[in-house]
């Protein structure tokens, strides 16, 4: 099914670019692809995105064909956040980033990415920079048994260059870095404006049942 869904998306681009290109404007164009979560295939304890806190899940991508670039392939590896992706394609339009937006241009000011980003998982947060990850889990979060079984509760510290497998809590080794981490993450919560608590679920009273059975089908509600 997954290798469907990949054959499935990478057909309707190729219909896109096609188009494009008949009507001549492909090369006037700027194209992105990118994605929003990975997706675990087994690798740990599951296949799903929901409940894995890991890179498999956590790391995504960003693809730009860009008509005008000097270089016919750019391949970098700074730590982008997703919304990054919207102030990146405004600023290869030449169009102006408004002052609302949280994210940086990656190819004009990659120098002002901060070291740290953040996501969520349904049991837990995460920090990252391009050397490190935090992972705070609570097992009152646990929306899956068999998840608690993988995911103790607590925090863990990986070292993504010497283990980007993400096997060994290094906190101990690295107790400078942890405390760093750890205090960016609580700043985090502080600036959403909420407490570390999970929250509560959305009350679905409000959906047609024709949009329940698409998010069922979709895995996101039971």
């Amino acid at each position: 099914k997954y290798d469907g869904a990949i054959h499935f998306a990478d057909a309707q681009i190729g219909r896109l670019l096609d188009d494009l290109r008949e009507r001549g404007l492909l090369e006037e164009t700027i194209v992105a692809v990118s994605t929003d979560h990975g997706i675990e295939l087994l690798e740990r304890f599951s296949a799903t995105h929901g409940l894995n806190p890991f890179d498999e899940v956590v790391k995504t991508f960003l693809v730009v064909h860009d008509p005008t670039a000097e270089h016919a392939m750019v391949d970098t590896d700074i730590q982008g956040r997703i919304f990054d992706i919207g102030p990146t394609l405004l600023g290869l339009a030449g169009l102006p980033v408004p002052d609302e937006f949280d994210g940086v241009d990656l190819i004009k000011n990659p120098g002002e990415l901060p070291e740290f980003a953040f996501t969520q998982c349904y049991n837990g947060e995460i920090v990252r920079s391009p050397a490190f990850k935090l992972v705070r889990i609570s097992q009152a979060q646990q929306e899956s048994r068999l998840a608690a079984n993988f995911v103790p509760e607590g925090l863990m510290l990986f070292d993504l260059v010497r283990d980007p497998g993400e096997t060994a809590d290094v906190q101990a080794l690295q107790s400078e870095q942890f405390w760093r981490m750890q205090e960016a993450l609580e700043g985090y919560l502080a600036d959403l404006g909420k407490e570390y608590e999970f929250s509560e679920e959305l009350s679905d009273e409000e959906l047609s049942e024709e949009a329940l059975e698409r998010l069922r089908s979709l895995g996101y509600v039971q």
